[in-house]
This record gives C-alpha cells, sequence and structure tokens, in this order.
C-alpha cells in the first residue's frame, strides 16, 4: 500500500473518529440526565449493521465522513398561546409535531426541552469540548511523544569561506572554520557563557558587534569514506574538549561565525502542546470569521489562476492534499505520523471553533438558546413570576435551514476550488 493511499486512509478514519467522538459527546451526557436517545449511528447513507442496546440504536453506515446521534424532544410542543404567522409557518408546525412525535413511548418530561439550563449547555457542549479535548490530545502525541526537530548546538556544516569560494583568501576564511571548528562539534560555552540552546549563540554572535569571543567546544571525530561522512563521538579524555578564540565578521548585516546547526528531534512539553492548541484556535477563530469572504475568494481563485497560500479555507479534499503532500515529502516515518497527528489536532479544532458559532443548527445555537431561556427563568423567579414555559426554538428553524444550506454551499464549492486549484505549499 502506498503512502499516499495510507495517508488517505488514516485522514478518512481520524475525521470519522473526531465527528463521532463529537456526537458522543451530547450522547452520552443527554443520556446521564435522563434524556432518551434514539440512535447513535458511525457514517452516512444506509445502515449497514445495527443493535438496540437499551433504548438506542447503534450502527454502522458506509460513508465514513461523520456521523450523527438523534436526541429527542429538542423543540416543545406546540403551545395555544403562540400564534404561528409568515411563510415559515408550517416548517415550524413541522417540526414541533415531528419533535412531539419522538417522544411517543417516552415520558413527556423527558424530553431534552425540559432540561435546566446548566444540563442543556452542558449536553450540547459537550460535543464540541470533546472536540477541543481530542485537538490537544492529537497535538500533545505529535509534540510531547514524537516531538519536533529543533536546533541543537551540534554543527550541521562549517563554512570554509564566507563568499563560498573553493580556495580562500585568508581575508575570507571563515571565523568558525579558522578556530578548527568541523562538522560534529558541540559548542558547549561561549563567551563565558555555559550554552544549552542554539538561540544563545545567534544571540552571543548577533550581539558582539566583531569582538573575540572564547569558545569552547567538544571534539567529534570525523573518518572520510568513500560513500559518506561517519561520525563517531571520542570518549571524554585529554584533547577531545577544546578552547580557541573567533571574531564574529558582520556578512549581510548580521555578525556570523560561519557555522549552521544540526536539527534533532526534542520532545516538547504539555504546556507546548497547550500553546500549539491555543494558537491553532487563534488561527481558526480569524478564518471561520471570515469563512463566507475566504470561501468566495477560494473560488475567485479559479477564474484568476491566482496560486493559493497555506493560509486559505480547505474542504476536506483539500485537507487530504495537504496530508499527503506532507507524508510524501519525507522518507523519516516518525516524521510523517507527527504530521498526520497535527493535522488531526487541527482539524479538531476547527469542528470546537466551527461548532461555537451561536447560530442554529450550530451547537452554539443551542448554547444561546439555553442561556436565553436560563436567563428568562431567573429573572421570573427573581420577580416571583411563574416559570415562563420553554422557548420555542422551532421559529428559528428557518434560519437554521439557511445556516445549514449556507455550510453546505460552502463545503461543495471548497469542494471544487481544491480539485481545479489545488494549494500549492
Amino acid at each position: 500500500m502506498t503512502v499516499a493511499i495510507l495517508t488517505i486512509i488514516i485522514v478518512i478514519v481520524g475525521i470519522t473518529l473526531s465527528v463521532t467522538l463529537h456526537e458522543a459527546g451530547h450522547t452520552f451526557t443527554a443520556k446521564a440526565f435522563g434524556v432518551p436517545v434514539s440512535e447513535f449511528m458511525v457514517g452516512f447513507g444506509p445502515t449497514l449493521f445495527s443493535k438496540k442496546i437499551g433504548e438506542t440504536e447503534y450502527g454502522f453506515k458506509p460513508i465514513l465522513l461523520g456521523g450523527y446521534s438523534k436526541i429527542l424532544g429538542m423543540f416543545p410542543p406546540t403551545n395555544p398561546n403562540w400564534k404561528d404567522k409568515g411563510p415559515f409557518r408550517n416548517i415550524i408546525k413541522d417540526v414541533r409535531t415531528e419533535s412531539a412525535n419522538s417522544m411517543e413511548g417516552y415520558d413527556s418530561k423527558r424530553a431534552f426541552y425540559w432540561l435546566s439550563t446548566p444540563k442543556k449547555v452542558l449536553v450540547m457542549a459537550g460535543g464540541t469540548l470533546t472536540n477541543l479535548l481530542l485537538g490537544f490530545i492529537f497535538f500533545a502525541l505529535a509534540f510531547c511523544t514524537i516531538g519536533a526537530y529543533q536546533p541543537s548546538t551540534t554543527l550541521q556544516s562549517v563554512a570554509q569561506c564566507l563568499d563560498d569560494s573553493v580556495q580562500c583568501s585568508e581575508n575570507v576564511v571563515a571565523p568558525a572554520a579558522q578556530a578548527g571548528l568541523k562538522k560534529g562539534d558541540e559548542i558547549i560555552e561561549l563567551d563565558g557563557q555555559k550554552i544549552t540552546s542554539w538561540n544563545q549563540i545567534t544571540n552571543i554572535v548577533t550581539n558582539s558587534n566583531g569582538k573575540d569571543l572564547e569558545i569552547v567546544y567538544k571534539v567529534f571525530d570525523q573518518d572520510q569514506s568513500a560513500n559518506n561522512v561517519k561520525i563517531t563521538r571520542i570518549e571524554t579524555q585529554s584533547g577531545s574538549i577544546r578552547k580557541a578564540v573567533v571574531k564574529p565578521v558582520l556578512n549581510n548585516g548580521r555578525y556570523i561565525i560561519g557555522v549552521t546547526s544540526q536539527a534533532v528531534r526534542q520532545p516538547g512539553s504539555l504546556f507546548d502542546a497547550a500553546q500549539i492548541t491555543w494558537q491553532a484556535f487563534i488561527g481558526t477563530v480569524s478564518m471561520v470569521v471570515t469563512l463566507p469572504y475566504q470561501t468566495y475568494k477560494a473560488i475567485e481563485s479559479i477564474f484568476t489562476h491566482e496560486k493559493r497560500g497555506g493560509n486559505t479555507v480547505l474542504s476536506l479534499v483539500g485537507v487530504g492534499q495537504i496530508a499527503v503532500d506532507q507524508t510524501t515529502a519525507t522518507n523519516d516515518n516518525l516524521s510523517r505520523i507527527a504530521s498526520l497527528l497535527s493535522l488531526l489536532g487541527s482539524l479538531n479544532i476547527a469542528l470546537f471553533v466551527l461548532n461555537l458559532i451561536p447560530l442554529l443548527p450550530l451547537d452554539g445555537g443551542h448554547v444561546v438558546n439555553s442561556l436565553y431561556e436560563g436567563t428568562k427563568r431567573a429573572i421570573a423567579r427573581i420577580r416571583g413570576k411563574k416559570r415562563p414555559a420553554p422557548s420555542d426554538l422551532s421559529r428559528s428553524m428557518p434560519l437554521a435551514y439557511f445556516v445549514y444550506g449556507l455550510l453546505i454551499f460552502c463545503g461543495v464549492a471548497l469542494i471544487l476550488v481544491d480539485i481545479l486549484n489545488p494549494i500549492k505549499l
């Protein structure tokens, strides 16, 4: 199986897992509060297999791009005091009727709309908070267990000439080469400071103003062979630690000594994973807020042939393209795994942010309605009034259908864009 095909399979499974766990967050919090859940399905399309356990039918469908759960009693039944008018009155009535019919055979007091405000918020936020947690977990797996390549204090290369000449004249020999440093040597002290990171080295050299710097470095034996360079570390002994003086030179506006760092894989901390999660959240918020405009610009790029950069909105097709590009660009399996984990982390943060939008049918719309309903109840309680009836959320369904249609349009449009004008990293 090729790397590209395996990557696509992993991405599909990851997306399915993420959406399924999102629905599980809704399902099991609802069941914990006594609300009946009639269906919990993985995938879409005709049911391949299902089994009823208790009140819930659990099953699998062939299109593995998500899943859904059916929580009963989402909308209150028709109230005689509600006057339905306008072109959408039949839609509103149908929504109420369907919700009431779904509760047949169940105690009506178990319907979702009877829950207290905190419980409603927990049920509707349970899914999106699951995605937030999954995003952090994926980032933690990528950066805390596998890690990312970071510059080390070991030298990857030592320039012989500052002007890239084959034969160096005395005035263009790189300072590090003059000091005797070679590939594989490790800088352990510079200008009297113990060195623990590459940033220390660059800061000291950049701010040196060209003054002499004492450098202490650990020597590595370099055994030249016909095919490659084999580097073996010498055990600590007389002569393995050397001292020298380097004089940084000004090159293209900054002081250098002519060395580059050897990148090594270093695992990060949970704090690093939290920072990456936060950065992904901020970046996704800015993208989602401008989703219609971003979609318009993406569609426009088809006709203008404008190259799409990395900071652009994508469909699942585009996500798959990036995943394949990243995994086929390297032979390092750990880097491939880290890239896929990071991608799945970003997808879960995107699901988290998207569902925060305070519009139905998204989770944020249900949360806002629950908070509005809770506020009305609190005011009535303070004023000594009778508890108000549940909010008539069904009246928001025309708007919900519009938002749902807009999301479908954006999704389909972005799929076409990603096919006709794929992103180039």
